[in-house]
């Protein structure tokens, strides 16, 4: 999570937010973040001739009333890692990473214990039956002529089955880290002449699913049925 904002950088109304929680600090501890963000910015500022070298350097001259001052703390902070990091430590960890001294919680043990042993359950596959609780144990015929049990029998190789039957082609990826932009990334490099895309592995994690969605549409035929 952390290095997709570093990646991405923060959205217009996530700065006003730290901006916001940033001028409501005590007169030190301001002065104190702030220089931290406007000393990795600075050097870009100066890069590009920009006044805010001179006009963003101290956090009492910040003003969020000022629409046109917001927007440049927008494009050059945005993507600054002191403020990412004020932005999460200050409004996203402590209302998503919250603890409580006490909470509800259920497992497969919770819901499987039963002082009568009455439980009883269905599953298609026995392949995880060793990790059912203690208390709970597989009953699997292995001599009968009953023909449920009998179908039964193969449904732990029944999808493997199902995909080296229908397999097509199975593509080798090129070397190297996948990359965030569309355009270059391995997966759509490879791939041609698909209708959908099903990322089971998380191979598109950190990759904007709009922007994968335009790069897919962009591989489509271009007849009108597509369109």
């Amino acid at each position: 999570t952390i290095l997709s904002y570093y990646s991405d950088g923060l959205s217009r109304d996530e700065i006003v937010e730290a901006l916001e929680q940033l001028l409501n600090l005590g007169p030190s501890a301001k002065r104190n973040f702030y220089r931290e963000w406007f000393e990795l910015s600075a050097k870009r500022m100066k890069q590009e001739g920009s006044p805010c070298e001179k006009t963003l350097d101290r956090v009492e001259k910040l003003d969020l009333s000022n629409v046109s001052q917001v927007d440049e703390i927008y494009h050059f902070f945005r993507k600054n890692t002191r403020t990412i990091d004020f932005w999460l430590n200050t409004c996203v960890f402590p209302r998503e990473m919250q603890q409580f001294e006490q909470r509800m919680v259920g497992n497969a043990w919770h819901l499987a214990h039963s002082k009568a042993n009455a439980i009883v359950g269905f599953s298609g596959t026995n392949d995880n039956h060793r990790l059912l609780p203690l208390q709970v144990k597989q009953f699997f015929p292995e001599d009968t002529d009953d023909i449920m049990w009998r179908q039964l029998f193969g449904t732990n190789g029944k999808m493997l089955d199902v995909i080296l039957k229908n397999t097509i082609e199975c593509t080798e990826l090129r070397d190297g880290s996948p990359s965030t932009h569309p355009s270059t990334h391995p997966i759509l490099d490879a791939i041609k002449g698909v209708d959908a895309i099903i990322d089971s592995g998380a191979l598109f994690a950190g990759t904007n699913n709009l922007d994968i969605a335009k790069a897919v549409l962009q591989q489509l035929p271009q007849e009108e049925e597509f369109q």
